[in-house]
């Protein structure tokens, strides 16, 4: 940083200095300040900085996982795996219902649909051939493995 160093009244009046009046600036004074460790801070704060956004949208997504896994995965592999019991016979399957938004209005539904079917069942007269007895059987669709 270089600061000119002005000519005042009180340099040219004095005893000891040689200066004129005219003279508007007398000198400069350079002062060499180094800003490496300014610069160091300054990097080790921006890698602090990023380490930090890192470390903040890995918790996200860990969180994000672990509620989409809680609040929406678990309900419909509990709702497929009732279903698919339900195909197999099992007219006495029931699915927690707890949930106050739409999988639970499902797993609701799910359950009066099979007791409703159980209730059917019940007092309608039995077919003459079933699935496991080899009459008819129903093709009930599967996941495919391949995409």
């Amino acid at each position: 940083m270089i600061r000119p160093i002005h000519n005042e009244a009180a340099c040219w009046n004095a005893a000891c200095h040689a200066h004129r009046a005219g003279d508007t600036v007398l000198g400069v004074l350079d002062v060499d300040l180094s800003l490496a460790e300014a610069d160091r801070q300054i990097a080790a704060d921006q890698r602090q900085s990023v380490l930090l956004a890192l470390l903040a949208v890995a918790l996200n997504s860990l969180l994000l996982w672990w509620l989409s896994h809680r609040l929406v995965v678990q309900p419909v592999a509990t709702l497929i795996a009732g279903t698919r019991r339900v195909a197999e016979g099992d007219l006495h399957t029931r699915i927690p219902a707890t949930a106050p938004h739409e999988l639970g209005d499902l797993a609701r539904a799910f359950n009066d649909m099979t007791e409703r079917l159980g209730t059917r069942s019940a007092s309608s007269p039995r077919p003459t051939s079933s699935p496991r007895s080899g009459g008819s059987r129903r093709a009930w669709p599967t996941r495919s493995t391949t995409r």
